[in-house]
């Protein structure tokens, strides 16, 4: 499932995870397939005819890696074109709430824990000391 929430949210097996699947969404929406071919897929159909949305959600994840340094993402070797212009993106409608994509990213188990964490229905980005006193 392609997340709906900031790439600066996910920890950095989440990130490659919804870059990998980006990349999958996109190329099995780009041969044109009727929609009919994914009617047990909803986590493709609801990006059917928002191929540019993609495109722009690309271009926020090859960010995010570029900004925390990775080799992958300043030598990029698999653009999508159109990601970079704003100009008429239209998202679909997610599967699930932001607040229900990050709950679901803390049952995990993974490093997103340490990026964020949900106080009173408020998902909140940590720092190194809030992660402290969060943990205590």
């Amino acid at each position: 499932m392609i997340l709906d929430i900031r790439p600066r949210l996910l920890c950095d097996k989440h990130l490659m995870d919804d870059h990998r699947q980006l990349h999958r969404v996109y190329s099995e929406l780009a041969k044109g397939l009727p929609i009919e071919a994914y009617k047990h897929r909803p986590d493709i159909i609801r990006w059917h005819g928002y191929l540019p949305a993609l495109a722009r959600r690309h271009y926020f994840i090859v960010e995010e890696m570029t900004r925390r340094g990775w080799s992958c993402g300043t030598n990029h070797r698999t653009p999508i074109a159109g990601g970079d212009s704003p100009v008429g993106v239209v998202y679909p409608e997610p599967l699930m709430s932001e607040l229900a994509q990050l709950e679901y990213l803390l049952d995990q188990g993974c490093r997103c824990k340490r990026i964020f964490c949900i106080e009173n229905g408020v998902a909140k980005i940590l720092t190194g000391k809030q992660y402290q006193q969060v943990v205590q």
